[in-house]
Protein backbone atom coordinates (compact mmCIF):
# COMPACT_ATOMS: atom_id res chain seq x y z
CA UNK A 1 0.00 0.00 0.00
CA UNK A 2 1.43 3.54 -0.89
CA UNK A 3 2.07 5.62 2.41
CA UNK A 4 0.49 9.04 2.95
CA UNK A 5 2.46 12.17 1.84
CA UNK A 6 2.42 15.11 3.52
CA UNK A 7 1.20 18.49 2.12
CA UNK A 8 3.56 21.41 1.71
CA UNK A 9 2.07 24.52 3.41
CA UNK A 10 3.88 27.84 2.48
CA UNK A 11 4.53 29.54 5.92
CA UNK A 12 4.87 33.18 6.40
CA UNK A 13 8.34 34.66 6.90
CA UNK A 14 7.28 37.26 9.36
CA UNK A 15 6.13 34.48 11.69
CA UNK A 16 9.79 33.21 11.68
CA UNK A 17 11.95 35.78 11.60
CA UNK A 18 10.18 39.28 13.48
CA UNK A 19 12.67 41.87 12.54
CA UNK A 20 15.30 42.01 9.38
CA UNK A 21 17.91 43.08 10.97
CA UNK A 22 17.80 41.91 14.62
CA UNK A 23 16.76 38.06 13.51
CA UNK A 24 16.92 37.23 10.02
CA UNK A 25 20.60 39.14 9.10
CA UNK A 26 22.24 37.19 12.13
CA UNK A 27 20.16 34.02 11.21
CA UNK A 28 21.36 34.39 7.93
CA UNK A 29 24.88 34.97 8.90
CA UNK A 30 25.41 31.24 10.21
CA UNK A 31 27.81 29.72 8.13
CA UNK A 32 25.67 26.96 7.87
CA UNK A 33 22.87 28.63 6.40
CA UNK A 34 25.23 30.98 4.31
CA UNK A 35 25.95 27.56 2.82
CA UNK A 36 22.79 26.71 2.19
CA UNK A 37 21.92 29.86 0.44
CA UNK A 38 25.33 29.26 -1.86
CA UNK A 39 24.01 25.62 -2.79
CA UNK A 40 21.34 27.99 -4.24
CA UNK A 41 23.42 30.34 -6.41
CA UNK A 42 26.52 28.03 -6.94
CA UNK A 43 28.66 30.26 -4.83
CA UNK A 44 30.97 28.95 -1.86
CA UNK A 45 30.93 31.47 1.09
CA UNK A 46 34.81 31.92 3.19
CA UNK A 47 33.00 30.64 6.17
CA UNK A 48 35.64 32.85 8.37
CA UNK A 49 35.22 36.07 6.23
CA UNK A 50 31.20 36.87 7.36
CA UNK A 51 30.30 40.03 8.75
CA UNK A 52 27.32 41.96 9.79
CA UNK A 53 26.14 45.52 9.69
CA UNK A 54 29.31 46.67 8.54
CA UNK A 55 29.29 50.43 7.92
CA UNK A 56 29.97 51.86 4.86
CA UNK A 57 29.28 55.79 4.92
CA UNK A 58 26.61 56.97 6.23
CA UNK A 59 24.83 53.46 6.09
CA UNK A 60 25.55 49.43 7.16
CA UNK A 61 25.42 46.53 4.73
CA UNK A 62 23.51 43.57 6.09
CA UNK A 63 26.45 41.20 5.21
CA UNK A 64 29.90 41.65 3.80
CA UNK A 65 31.39 38.35 3.33
CA UNK A 66 33.36 36.68 0.26
CA UNK A 67 33.76 33.40 -1.76
CA UNK A 68 37.10 31.26 -1.67
CA UNK A 69 38.50 33.37 -4.57
CA UNK A 70 38.22 36.31 -2.84
CA UNK A 71 35.58 38.26 -4.60
CA UNK A 72 33.86 40.27 -2.38
CA UNK A 73 30.15 39.74 -1.78
CA UNK A 74 27.07 41.87 -0.82
CA UNK A 75 24.56 40.27 0.92
CA UNK A 76 20.62 43.10 1.18
CA UNK A 77 18.17 41.39 3.10
CA UNK A 78 14.54 42.90 2.61
CA UNK A 79 11.58 40.60 4.47
CA UNK A 80 9.03 42.86 2.05
CA UNK A 81 8.48 43.67 -1.48
CA UNK A 82 11.80 45.07 -3.35
CA UNK A 83 12.00 48.73 -3.19
CA UNK A 84 13.72 51.69 -5.10
CA UNK A 85 15.47 52.13 -2.09
CA UNK A 86 17.34 48.88 -1.48
CA UNK A 87 18.20 48.40 -4.74
CA UNK A 88 20.38 51.74 -4.31
CA UNK A 89 21.22 50.22 -1.95
CA UNK A 90 23.05 47.63 -3.36
CA UNK A 91 24.85 49.52 -5.96
CA UNK A 92 26.09 51.82 -3.01
CA UNK A 93 27.80 49.72 -1.24
CA UNK A 94 28.95 47.30 -3.57
CA UNK A 95 30.52 50.36 -5.16
CA UNK A 96 31.77 51.20 -1.30
CA UNK A 97 33.78 48.06 -0.82
CA UNK A 98 34.23 47.01 -4.42
CA UNK A 99 32.03 44.27 -3.92
CA UNK A 100 31.54 41.55 -7.55
CA UNK A 101 28.89 39.93 -5.76
CA UNK A 102 26.16 41.17 -5.12
CA UNK A 103 22.96 39.49 -3.70
CA UNK A 104 19.64 40.83 -2.89
CA UNK A 105 17.37 39.00 -1.14
CA UNK A 106 13.08 39.83 -0.62
CA UNK A 107 10.12 38.47 0.18
CA UNK A 108 8.37 39.45 -3.01
CA UNK A 109 9.95 40.86 -6.18
CA UNK A 110 8.64 43.61 -8.21
CA UNK A 111 8.64 43.12 -12.14
CA UNK A 112 10.69 46.35 -12.55
CA UNK A 113 13.29 45.76 -10.29
CA UNK A 114 13.59 41.93 -11.79
CA UNK A 115 14.31 43.77 -14.93
CA UNK A 116 16.55 46.10 -13.79
CA UNK A 117 18.99 43.23 -12.25
CA UNK A 118 18.42 41.58 -15.78
CA UNK A 119 19.24 45.13 -16.98
CA UNK A 120 22.60 45.30 -14.64
CA UNK A 121 23.73 41.88 -15.38
CA UNK A 122 23.20 42.18 -19.11
CA UNK A 123 25.56 45.65 -19.18
CA UNK A 124 28.20 45.65 -16.73
CA UNK A 125 31.31 44.18 -16.99
CA UNK A 126 32.09 40.30 -15.83
CA UNK A 127 33.59 41.46 -12.72
CA UNK A 128 29.73 42.39 -11.81
CA UNK A 129 27.66 39.48 -10.34
CA UNK A 130 23.78 40.49 -9.26
CA UNK A 131 21.75 38.02 -7.94
CA UNK A 132 18.22 38.79 -7.32
CA UNK A 133 16.29 36.08 -4.70
CA UNK A 134 12.92 35.38 -3.34
CA UNK A 135 12.40 34.30 0.33
CA UNK A 136 10.41 32.10 1.48
CA UNK A 137 9.53 29.12 3.93
CA UNK A 138 7.81 25.99 3.94
CA UNK A 139 6.38 23.34 6.92
CA UNK A 140 5.07 19.74 6.02
CA UNK A 141 2.30 19.23 8.87
CA UNK A 142 3.86 19.93 12.17
CA UNK A 143 7.41 19.78 11.53
CA UNK A 144 9.78 22.79 11.72
CA UNK A 145 9.53 25.59 8.87
CA UNK A 146 12.27 25.16 6.36
CA UNK A 147 13.50 28.05 4.42
CA UNK A 148 13.78 27.98 0.76
CA UNK A 149 15.53 30.65 -2.00
CA UNK A 150 14.30 30.94 -5.22
CA UNK A 151 16.36 32.69 -7.66
CA UNK A 152 14.67 35.17 -9.73
CA UNK A 153 17.58 36.95 -11.54
CA UNK A 154 21.36 35.79 -11.37
CA UNK A 155 24.06 36.93 -13.63
CA UNK A 156 25.16 35.11 -17.13
CA UNK A 157 28.74 34.58 -17.05
CA UNK A 158 28.91 32.97 -20.77
CA UNK A 159 26.80 35.67 -22.18
CA UNK A 160 29.46 38.37 -20.37
CA UNK A 161 32.55 36.27 -21.52
CA UNK A 162 31.39 36.47 -25.23
CA UNK A 163 30.38 39.60 -25.13
CA UNK A 164 34.15 40.60 -23.83
CA UNK A 165 35.49 38.23 -26.69
CA UNK A 166 33.88 40.52 -29.34
CA UNK A 167 34.72 43.72 -27.96
CA UNK A 168 38.44 43.23 -28.41
CA UNK A 169 39.99 40.85 -25.92
CA UNK A 170 39.38 37.92 -27.72
CA UNK A 171 42.10 36.18 -27.31
CA UNK A 172 41.82 36.59 -23.47
CA UNK A 173 37.82 35.89 -23.17
CA UNK A 174 38.43 32.78 -25.38
CA UNK A 175 41.02 31.41 -22.74
CA UNK A 176 38.75 32.07 -19.63
CA UNK A 177 35.71 30.71 -21.52
CA UNK A 178 37.75 27.00 -22.09
CA UNK A 179 38.86 27.54 -18.71
CA UNK A 180 35.27 27.95 -17.51
CA UNK A 181 34.64 24.72 -19.32
CA UNK A 182 37.71 22.89 -18.25
CA UNK A 183 36.20 23.29 -14.53
CA UNK A 184 32.87 22.16 -15.30
CA UNK A 185 33.82 19.12 -16.69
CA UNK A 186 36.31 18.32 -13.45
CA UNK A 187 33.25 19.31 -11.47
CA UNK A 188 30.67 17.27 -13.37
CA UNK A 189 33.39 14.19 -13.34
CA UNK A 190 33.94 15.11 -9.59
CA UNK A 191 30.29 14.98 -8.44
CA UNK A 192 30.04 11.05 -10.04
CA UNK A 193 33.18 9.94 -8.85
CA UNK A 194 35.47 11.72 -6.18
CA UNK A 195 35.43 9.63 -2.74
CA UNK A 196 36.75 13.08 -1.15
CA UNK A 197 35.21 15.78 -2.30
CA UNK A 198 31.64 16.76 -0.93
CA UNK A 199 31.41 20.08 -2.24
CA UNK A 200 31.79 21.38 -5.70
CA UNK A 201 31.03 25.30 -6.48
CA UNK A 202 30.32 26.64 -9.99
CA UNK A 203 33.26 27.01 -12.03
CA UNK A 204 34.17 30.87 -12.43
CA UNK A 205 35.89 31.91 -16.18
CA UNK A 206 39.12 31.80 -13.88
CA UNK A 207 42.43 30.04 -14.08
CA UNK A 208 42.19 28.40 -10.92
CA UNK A 209 39.39 26.43 -9.25
CA UNK A 210 38.82 26.10 -5.37
CA UNK A 211 37.70 23.21 -3.56
CA UNK A 212 37.28 23.35 0.30
CA UNK A 213 39.16 21.43 2.85
CA UNK A 214 37.14 21.83 5.94
CA UNK A 215 39.26 24.31 7.59
CA UNK A 216 40.17 28.39 7.40
CA UNK A 217 43.66 27.13 7.34
CA UNK A 218 43.80 25.87 3.92
CA UNK A 219 42.38 24.67 0.60
CA UNK A 220 43.02 22.80 -2.95
CA UNK A 221 42.95 24.46 -5.85
CA UNK A 222 43.10 22.87 -9.44
CA UNK A 223 44.66 24.98 -11.84
CA UNK A 224 45.12 25.21 -15.55
CA UNK A 225 48.16 26.88 -17.47
CA UNK A 226 47.47 27.18 -20.88
CA UNK A 227 50.90 28.85 -21.51
CA UNK A 228 52.82 25.32 -20.28
CA UNK A 229 49.78 23.30 -21.58
CA UNK A 230 49.55 21.45 -17.66
CA UNK A 231 47.59 21.08 -14.85
CA UNK A 232 48.35 21.63 -11.57
CA UNK A 233 46.33 20.12 -8.29
CA UNK A 234 47.54 22.21 -5.64
CA UNK A 235 47.64 22.22 -1.88
CA UNK A 236 47.39 26.14 -0.76
CA UNK A 237 47.95 26.84 3.03
CA UNK A 238 46.99 30.07 4.07
CA UNK A 239 45.04 30.75 7.11
CA UNK A 240 44.42 34.40 6.11
CA UNK A 241 46.13 37.97 7.53
CA UNK A 242 48.76 37.23 10.43
CA UNK A 243 48.86 33.53 9.65
CA UNK A 244 52.27 33.79 8.44
CA UNK A 245 53.92 31.80 11.22
CA UNK A 246 50.71 29.38 11.39
CA UNK A 247 51.23 28.99 7.79
CA UNK A 248 55.17 27.84 8.09
CA UNK A 249 54.32 25.29 10.81
CA UNK A 250 51.74 23.47 8.99
CA UNK A 251 54.05 23.40 5.84
CA UNK A 252 57.26 22.39 8.15
CA UNK A 253 55.16 19.82 9.94
CA UNK A 254 54.09 18.38 5.76
CA UNK A 255 57.55 18.71 5.06
CA UNK A 256 59.18 16.46 7.44
CA UNK A 257 56.89 13.67 5.57
CA UNK A 258 58.07 14.79 1.96
CA UNK A 259 59.31 11.41 0.98
CA UNK A 260 56.89 9.23 2.60
CA UNK A 261 53.93 11.64 0.94
CA UNK A 262 55.83 11.76 -2.37
CA UNK A 263 56.16 7.61 -2.37
CA UNK A 264 52.38 8.02 -2.93
CA UNK A 265 51.67 10.80 -4.67
CA UNK A 266 54.68 10.87 -6.79
CA UNK A 267 56.91 13.99 -7.37
CA UNK A 268 55.44 17.21 -6.33
CA UNK A 269 56.47 20.79 -6.30
CA UNK A 270 56.74 22.63 -3.34
CA UNK A 271 57.00 25.91 -2.71
CA UNK A 272 58.22 27.77 1.05
CA UNK A 273 58.88 31.61 -0.58
CA UNK A 274 59.76 33.64 1.98
CA UNK A 275 58.14 36.67 0.78
CA UNK A 276 55.10 35.36 0.57
CA UNK A 277 52.43 34.06 3.20
CA UNK A 278 50.82 31.41 1.43
CA UNK A 279 52.46 28.14 1.11
CA UNK A 280 52.16 25.69 -1.99
CA UNK A 281 52.24 22.53 -2.40
CA UNK A 282 51.24 20.81 -6.22
CA UNK A 283 51.65 17.75 -8.51
CA UNK A 284 51.96 18.42 -12.18
CA UNK A 285 49.61 16.95 -14.70
CA UNK A 286 51.02 17.19 -18.44
CA UNK A 287 47.56 17.42 -20.40
CA UNK A 288 46.51 20.93 -22.17
CA UNK A 289 43.03 21.62 -21.00
CA UNK A 290 42.50 23.83 -23.52
CA UNK A 291 42.22 21.00 -25.49
CA UNK A 292 38.61 19.47 -25.79
CA UNK A 293 40.28 15.82 -26.07
CA UNK A 294 43.66 16.18 -23.63
CA UNK A 295 41.10 17.86 -21.01
CA UNK A 296 38.34 14.92 -21.14
CA UNK A 297 41.39 12.18 -20.77
CA UNK A 298 42.94 13.82 -17.63
CA UNK A 299 39.94 14.06 -15.58
CA UNK A 300 40.20 10.79 -14.21
CA UNK A 301 43.80 11.49 -12.82
CA UNK A 302 42.70 15.29 -11.84
CA UNK A 303 40.35 13.88 -9.58
CA UNK A 304 42.24 10.66 -8.35
CA UNK A 305 45.55 13.43 -7.48
CA UNK A 306 42.83 15.56 -5.88
CA UNK A 307 41.23 13.27 -3.35
CA UNK A 308 44.67 12.29 -2.79
CA UNK A 309 45.24 15.33 -1.36
CA UNK A 310 42.37 16.13 0.41
CA UNK A 311 43.27 12.60 1.81
CA UNK A 312 46.92 12.70 2.68
CA UNK A 313 47.12 17.03 3.48
CA UNK A 314 43.78 17.72 5.48
CA UNK A 315 44.91 15.45 8.50
CA UNK A 316 47.99 17.93 9.25
CA UNK A 317 45.95 21.60 9.46
CA UNK A 318 43.37 19.36 11.28
CA UNK A 319 46.27 18.70 13.90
Amino acid sequence: MTQPLGRLEKVDIRKIWEHEALSFTPWLAMPENLTQLGETLGIEFDEDNIREEVGIGDFSADILSSDLSGRKIIIENQLEKTDHDHLGKCIAYAAGVGAEIIIWIARNVRDEHKQAVEYLNSNSSDKLNFFLVQLEAYRIGDSKPAPHFTVVESPNEWTKIVRSQNSGNGEISEVKLKQQRFFEMVRDYGLEHSVRVSSWQKPQPHHWYPVRAGTSAAHFNVLTNSREACIFIEAYIDGGKNSDERNRQIYNKIYQDKDKIESKLGPLIWSDNEEKRAKLIKYRIDADPMDEKQAQESLPLVIEKLDQFVSTFTKYWKK
